[in-house]
């Protein structure tokens, strides 16, 4: 066997520098039998912040080198699904911080690896300063994991903060765009499909079943407004972005959506770009985990706690199987059939009778009003809004009770629904 184990890394962007800067400086002290030998990149005349001679922009440079042992993936997106199994193939290790290929083809990659007898590291791609997938594969593995419930998108969180200081989620989402929070085009982050790749690869982990992003309910921040906030706050309480995995016997509970959480809550304390997770076993009970979950320092703390793992089982010849995914698609409960507890806000205008007619429609759609109240405090002209608490409720019947909602004469807008927890 070799001493010297060689890195060959694709894509050299925020991250991929970061990581290449603290190979190079060997800034741990286990990296010494670890040598990075090549980097792929688009651009090989682009100045970078460290010195590094093998810079190429042929990929075939690190797939075919038979030197090379690991390849670490930084690119993004869906594109290097064919680098990393033709790596697979060659028989080289891969590390990934990559949450849309892992969400996306996690079956395909990991089947080939266990075919390949290669290790897959995936630590970075969720919740990169939390080791998640470790607790989940390694430290949790004799439970039966129940429920995962978590905010686990940094840029939401941060903006849903500067909101309950007072400003508007447009200028929320500019500072955190200053920030270097969120990407230009924040639509990924801001709509929720960041959190749904990324539960789609807890859950699949957590319950060994196959779960597509695409069939996780999903809703984003980018319709919250100031009075949600003002209502959270008048009711102890905070809005944060959730995604939740629960098992409900044979099938599974799984949804991305803000929703309003106890300040008594665990995750309601998470602040800033952190991100933060309840898992429940059958024999630990509810774990709690919070930390960093994006940025170059704690990705990169993610990337090389993999490269340590996978490095020494390479060499000892170990390979692990995470055990993720079975042959089956996950048994969804459809989000028309989930109980959510929450409130209903309507624009209605100040006039007689109008609590009547809004406390008609929930008896007509037989949902339990736990309290019906007018907001002064956002008056808008002539629209003084209600808002109706409602008992856990199935959704769609909540979204046949909007609709009539909308009809009626005395609501000048749509009517929505907040879920709380």
């Amino acid at each position: 066997m070799k001493s010297k184990i060689n890195i060959g890394l694709i894509g050299c962007g925020n991250i991929g520098s970061g990581f290449a800067e603290y190979l190079i400086n060997k800034k741990h002290y286990d990296l010494k039998d670890i040598n990075l030998k090549t980097i792929v990149v688009k651009d090989i005349k682009k100045k970078r912040n460290f010195n590094f001679n093998n810079i190429t922009n042929n990929i075939n440079k690190v797939l075919k080198d038979p030197s090379i042992d690991i390849i670490v993936e930084l690119i993004g997106g869906y594109a290097p699904i064919d680098y990393i199994l033709a790596a697979i193939k060659n028989k080289k290790h891969i590390i990934t911080a990559n949450k849309a290929i892992i969400s996306k083809y996690g079956e395909e990659i990991f089947k080939e690896a266990n075919k390949n007898k290669v290790n897959v590291g995936l630590e970075a791609c969720v919740c990169a300063g939390i080791p998640i997938i470790n607790i989940l594969t390694e430290q949790l593995k004799a439970n039966k994991i129940e429920s995962i419930e978590g905010i686990l998108n940094g840029t939401t969180n941060y903006i849903l903060n500067r909101m309950e200081e007072g400003i508007s989620y447009g200028s929320a989402l500019k500072l955190a765009q200053k920030e270097g929070f969120a990407e230009p085009d924040p639509t990924f982050d801001v709509k929720g499909y960041d959190s749904q790749q990324k539960l789609a690869i807890l859950a699949s982990i957590a319950f060994k079943t196959k779960i597509n992003p695409e069939d996780i309910y999903c809703e984003g921040i980018d319709k919250i407004k100031k009075h949600d906030i003002y209502f959270a706050k008048e009711h102890d309480k905070r809005i944060k972005l959730l995604g939740i995995a629960k098992k409900r016997g044979n099938k599974l509970e799984l949804r991305v959506n803000p929703t309003l959480v106890d300040n008594a809550h665990q995750l309601a304390s998470i602040n800033n770009e952190n991100n933060g997770i309840l898992i429940k076993g059958d024999l630990c009970g509810e774990q709690s985990y919070n930390g960093k979950g994006a940025g170059v320092g704690p990705t990169v703390s993610a990337l090389i706690s993999d490269l340590l793992d996978i490095s020494t089982n390479h060499k000892n010849n170990i390979v692990k199987d995470i055990g993720a995914y079975s042959e089956n698609n996950a048994d969804i409960i459809k989000i028309d059939y989930i109980k959510n507890r929450g409130y209903i806000w309507c624009p209605s205008i100040d006039s007689p009778g109008v609590f009547a007619k809004e406390s008609r429609v929930m008896a007509e759609n037989s949902i339990n009003m736990e309290e019906l109240k007018n907001v002064k405090q956002f008056n808008n002209g002539p629209v003084s809004p209600d808002v109706i608490i409602i008992s856990p409720t199935e959704n769609y019947i909540i979204n046949n009770s909007l609709k009539d909602l909308e009809n009626l004469d005395c609501l000048k807008g749509k009517p929505y629904f907040m879920r709380m927890e």
